[in-house]
C-alpha cells in the first residue's frame, strides 16, 4: 500500500516546512477565490480608469495602447472591425502628424475650451 501523508500527530514540533507549505497553498487558494469573485469588479475598474479623462489616459497608457483601445471602441460602436480600422486610419492621416502631434489650424480643426479636438470645415 501507498504511504499516507503525515498527520498533525506524526509531525515533529520543529518541522516548520510543512506548515509553511500548507500556509502557501492556503494563501494561493484564498487569492484565487478573491480574484474569481472580484474579476468583474476589477475589470470594470480598469475600464473606468480608461474612460476618466485624457490626462489620466496619458499617464496610464502608451500611444500604441491608446490606438488599440480607440480601434476596439470604434469596432464595438460600428460593429465592423474593418470599417473601424479604416475610419481611424483616415482620421489619423487627416489630423495627426507622423510624430503624433495633432495638426492645428482652421483647415484641420482646433481644441475647444475643454481641450477636445473639433474638426473645422
Amino acid at each position: 500500500m501507498g504511504r499516507q501523508a503525515p498527520t498533525e500527530l506524526d509531525r515533529h514540533p520543529d518541522d516548520k516546512s510543512i506548515d509553511s507549505q500548507d500556509a502557501d497553498i492556503r494563501a494561493i487558494q484564498r487569492l484565487r477565490f478573491v480574484f474569481s469573485e472580484q474579476a468583474s469588479t476589477l475589470r470594470d475598474a480598469v475600464v473606468d480608469g480608461f474612460a476618466v479623462t485624457p490626462d489620466t489616459l496619458n499617464k496610464i497608457a502608451s500611444p500604441q495602447t491608446l490606438d488599440r483601445v480607440i480601434r476596439n471602441c470604434l469596432t464595438v460602436r460600428l460593429k465592423d472591425a474593418q470599417l473601424a480600422n479604416d475610419v481611424y486610419t483616415d482620421l489619423q492621416q487627416q489630423v495627426v502628424r507622423p510624430n503624433g502631434a495633432p495638426l492645428r489650424g482652421p483647415r484641420f480643426g482646433q481644441l475647444d475650451t475643454h481641450g477636445r479636438f473639433k474638426i473645422v470645415m
